[in-house]
């Protein structure tokens, strides 16, 4: 099952999750990114009971908490930013839609009904990589706040050893085993001529769900 795909022109948006009631309702999904836009529609709060940059307020209807990691971010994303369209993918959903998968917004996220805890890892369009106090921050903390599965579309290239990244990980998951991290594959699938050696850390890691997408069943340009 595919969801979203449209195959003709004549036939509506394929939603089979949304028709078994799967929209992320009851989720929190930690997303590690660039930054957020939170005067996006698709993020925007009229209403919450705290200020979500020095706690957790589960009352709100999409971002309950923002935090910024040890090692550098900025509250905030770019123009066109790459957190702010990893969430609208992740979650998004218009501040004045109420209802979801019905095709009046083909621009909902996948899980257009779950909330979303940010962490900033950017400054800029750059973003910094997972050493001392960033990941033991990020990762001890939204476990225990109900946040069970966490997103990271950023990565390393391809190693031929199993690196520090991954050890981080692996490590991480068997401490926390009901909580899901899901890593991007890469944008490398298409830039060389063999299919291999494209994925790295922390995709690459044992214990992580890594995903990926293509537009051709072959490779290369």
């Amino acid at each position: 099952a595919i969801q979203g795909a449209v195959t003709t022109s004549s036939e509506s948006w394929k939603r089979p999750y949304f028709d078994a009631g799967l929209d992320g309702s009851g989720q929190i999904v930690s997303v590690s990114d660039t930054g957020l836009d939170m005067r996006n529609c698709y993020f925007k709060d009229d209403d919450g009971n705290g200020d979500i940059f020095s706690m957790w307020d589960y009352s709100r209807r999409k971002v309950v908490k923002y935090d910024i990691s040890p090692r550098g971010g900025d509250s905030t994303d770019i123009y066109r930013g790459h957190g702010s369209h990893v969430v609208g993918t992740v979650a998004g959903q218009h501040l004045l839609d109420t209802t979801v998968g019905n095709g009046d917004d083909p621009k909902e996220g996948i899980a257009p009904s779950a909330k979303i805890h940010f962490f900033d890892i950017g400054l800029g369009s750059a973003v910094n990589d997972p050493r001392e106090a960033w990941f033991s921050s990020f990762h001890d903390s939204h476990p225990r706040k109900g946040a069970k599965i966490a997103s990271g579309s950023w990565g390393f290239g391809y190693r031929t050893s199993y690196d520090w990244v991954c050890r981080l990980y692996d490590e991480l998951l068997i401490d926390y085993p009901d909580v899901l991290f899901v890593s991007s594959a890469g944008n490398s699938g298409n830039k060389f001529s063999s299919p291999y050696n494209t994925v790295g850390a922390p995709a690459s890691c044992k214990n992580v769900f890594a995903v990926g997408a293509t537009n051709n069943v072959d490779f290369g340009s």
